[in-house]
């Protein structure tokens, strides 16, 4: 297939790339786009066209222009983000697609967790993954003294709705700290 700039076939790109990453979200069926289909019948796409419809679809024009090696090798690296990220027996499924979860959720929370990582200021938070390899009531244990949940307290609320809320004003409380923490250390910067 050709990409087409002011007329003139300029670029060369792969069918089968194309097709590919058309099914990145195979629940989303993106090869049965009206301008995909298009371009696959006619052997040609407006470069104006390939980036305003990858602009719709949220996925960047250019690895419509990868060589099938690239294309692997990033897809690649796409599928071991998600596999790291996300265990599948904590992700729902979407009953009206297929049973099946949307890739492109995860992919997002991944490009979220991401961006956070590469700009954020904060301080490491001692508490993330701190739970990992605990038994149950040591972690139990854990999560009640890092919120400062007094555990009295909460037994002695008699709805469930307010002991959420109580649950709630605790995480709170910490966030906040941590939000002071940081506006503090900025200012003193």
């Amino acid at each position: 297939m050709w990409v087409v700039i002011n007329g003139t076939s300029s670029t060369e790109i792969y069918d089968g790339v194309v097709e590919r990453v058309l099914k990145l979200y195979p629940e989303e069926e993106l090869v049965s786009r009206p301008v995909f289909q298009k371009a696959f019948a006619t052997g040609s796409i407006e470069l104006y066209e390939l980036r305003e419809e990858s602009e719709k679809i949220l996925i960047p024009w250019q690895m419509f222009l990868l060589t099938p090696a690239n294309l692997n090798t990033t897809i690649n690296h796409i599928e071991a983000q998600r596999q790291h990220k996300v265990s599948r027996k904590l992700v729902a499924k979407r009953k009206g697609a297929g049973d099946v979860t949307s890739k492109r959720i995860i992919d997002r929370l991944i490009r979220q967790q991401n961006y956070i990582t590469s700009v954020s200021t904060l301080p490491l938070n001692p508490f993330c993954g701190s739970l990992k390899g605990l038994r149950l009531q040591n972690a139990v244990n854990k999560i009640l003294t890092h919120f400062e949940i007094d555990r009295d307290k909460f037994w002695n609320y008699t709805g469930k709705g307010t002991a959420l809320e109580y649950l709630i004003e605790k995480v709170n409380q910490k966030i906040s700290q941590c939000l002071s923490w940081c506006t503090d250390k900025q200012d003193s910067t």
